[in-house]
């Protein structure tokens, strides 16, 4: 195995990144006017963005990576609402895919997010897990640990079992005022989502195989949450087991393109607020498309899932779209210095509710791209752009609507002229 070899026997590469940006964040603070009215509170910021990637490089496939970016803004207020005080976000993970034996196979990843949601964006991969219904000024820490062994038990047939959790927890918020008079002291542990898949895949063909699957995923919070009560109502601890079997097929188009389509039943106990309290039966599915050229790769995903945006406030059908690109997509002599990351993110979740219909409609959109174009081999432009909205039906909830965008100068040394100069992360935890 890969952590039993000597160092001397492996591979190692660095990279660093540090960038220096001037930017504007058009609502950093939102306010709600008695009548209803919105007032979104912009500023400029002075941002600093530094990135560090250590990678080894062992025999048989073993490659370990890990990875820590942090990034803070300086604001300056544009009216005169307060002093927005400076905010940030640090990341941390690691990864590594590593030969066990002559039929088998590791992958290990791991994962922390320290943030301000005023600082969280679309592109960090975590956009679902950094909404927050209720208040601003929240920042929040997000855990996650994944394992995966593969074995193949003849020349066609594999077997593959994943297990991992997501942790969510609130660092610091504003009280919220809740129904009763309680007011609610956000702060430890939000949520734990723990999950374990099993798989047997089946080659067809040269260019098709099959998968069939079971997933378990257990979803708590130590408390539900019904956003739609003016004030919210808080209730017991959320605890919703679900099962999900299902079906799929990987097709392989060409060298370049290939495309996954999967289909199950969701089977779950209900959520708390959830009218109907017998089994919760919803069909599931998704069909995702990966195309990989050159110096790129791009991918779409759409599924219909019964999932959770936050565990307190329980779970029910979601419907997403993901898209996504990263590399240098442009041909050319002249692009040949440009680099480019970008995510584009929807979904559209109905939760339970104890007043009218029992049910809570959330949606949200987020868009992310940063691009960078080297001037030299170390020094480059860097800027970005980032987009996120959120709208809460049948609740008393305001949208929130925010862009930011960027402009500055990046710094990049590497020992590996295959590392990219930037990176996204990718989201720990999908619903579904």
């Amino acid at each position: 195995m890969a952590f039993a070899l000597p160092l001397f026997l492996a591979t190692t590469d660095l990279s660093a990144n540090v960038a220096v940006v001037e930017g504007v964040n058009d609502n950093v603070v939102q306010t709600q006017q008695p009548n209803g009215n919105i007032d979104r509170h912009g500023a400029a910021f002075t941002g600093f963005v530094a990135t560090g990637l250590y990678r080894i490089s062992a025999r048989d496939r073993d490659v370990h990576t890990f990875t820590l970016r942090g990034r803070s803004q300086a604001y300056i207020g544009f009216d005169n609402v307060g002093t927005t005080p400076p905010d940030g976000t640090l990341m941390g993970s690691y990864a590594a895919s590593f030969v066990t034996s002559k039929s088998g196979s590791m992958t290990l990843s791991a994962s922390a997010t320290l943030t301000a949601v005023a600082s969280a964006r679309t592109g960090d991969g975590n956009l679902l897990l950094t909404l927050d219904p209720t208040v601003n000024g929240t920042t929040q820490g997000i855990y996650s640990a994944f394992a995966s062994y593969s074995h193949s038990l003849s020349p066609r047939w594999t077997f593959t079992e994943s297990v991992g959790t997501v942790v969510t927890t609130t660092i610091s918020a504003p009280p919220t005022q809740a129904a009763n008079g309680v007011v609610l002291e956000r702060q430890g542990l939000d949520g734990v989502l723990p999950s374990a898949t099993t798989t047997l895949s089946y080659e067809l063909g040269q260019r098709d195989t099959g998968l069939l699957g079971v997933t378990y995923r257990y979803i708590y919070s130590p408390y539900s949450f019904d956003i739609a009560a003016n004030p919210p109502v808080i209730g017991p601890p959320q605890q919703i087991h679900q099962l999900v079997p299902g079906i799929g097929l990987t097709h392989v188009f060409s060298d370049t393109v290939s495309s996954t389509t999967t289909a199950g039943l969701s089977i779950a106990t209900p959520a708390q607020f959830e009218t109907d309290r017998g089994l919760q039966f919803f069909p599931v599915g998704s069909q995702q498309i990966l195309v990989t050229g050159r110096r790129w790769r791009t991918s779409a995903l759409a599924a219909v899932s019964y999932g959770t945006i936050s565990p307190r406030l329980g779970a029910g059908p979601s419907f997403s779209l993901v898209g996504t690109l990263s590399g240098a997509p442009i041909e050319g002599r002249a692009y040949r210095s440009l680099y480019l990351v970008a995510i584009t993110q929807a979904n559209h979740s109905v939760v339970p509710s104890a007043l009218g219909d029992g049910k809570t409609t959330l949606q949200v959109f987020g868009a992310s791209a940063e691009l960078r174009y080297g001037l030299s081999r170390w020094l480059g432009l860097y800027s970005g752009y980032d987009v996120r909205l959120s709208t809460q039906f049948d609740g008393t909830t305001a949208p929130s609507f925010r862009q930011v965008i960027f402009l500055g100068l990046s710094g990049y040394w590497t020992t590996d002229g295959n590392l990219p100069p930037i990176e996204t992360t990718q989201s720990p935890y999908t619903p579904g």
